[in-house]
């Protein structure tokens, strides 16, 4: 009887998501909501030309609870984006990637979209990837959201 309640529990974890990427298999899905509050750092002169946004933001995330993040977009005037970005957890941990993809504006409020992919951090992200899709909206100047969903893949060694 006490297997079956344990292997019960242990199934339930493992279909929400709720386990802990350092105590679960190597894969497990990342889900994020956030608040953004964008604004403006400065030209990109070379071409195709742009702008960079300061973006830092704050919210939810699975297997890092209330967190902030930020990057330094590069936004780009033929449609596209990228940057570095870095989440870091409640308790410090932190967590970094880069991300690509595209945007447009219509009506005021731009939206856009694209593709992540993490390359580690600290403390239990220590020897985290990842990959997934990010999307959002932001108003011309105000404060917008963002999610990303994908999934996070823990390294089983210490790379050389």
């Amino acid at each position: 009887m006490k297997a079956r309640i344990v292997l019960a529990l242990a199934m339930i974890l493992l279909l929400t998501g709720s386990a802990s990427v350092a105590a679960s298999g190597p894969e497990v899905p990342f889900y994020t909501s956030l608040q953004v509050h964008p604004t403006f750092a400065g030209p990109i002169t070379e071409p195709p030309g742009g702008f960079m946004l300061d973006v830092p933001g704050e919210g939810q995330a699975t297997h890092l609870g209330d967190c902030t993040w930020h990057t330094v977009m590069r936004v780009y005037f033929d449609g596209t984006q990228d940057g570095d970005m870095e989440f870091v957890a409640a308790n410090g941990d932190q967590l970094f990637g880069t991300f690509e993809g595209e945007w447009v504006l219509e009506n005021g409020v731009n939206t856009f979209w694209g593709t992540y992919e993490f390359d580690g951090g600290t403390g239990r992200f220590e020897r985290v990837g990842g990959t997934g899709d990010y999307w959002g909206e932001s108003p011309g100047g105000g404060t917008g959201v963002l999610y990303f969903e994908g999934k996070l893949i823990k390294a089983d060694k210490p790379q050389p």
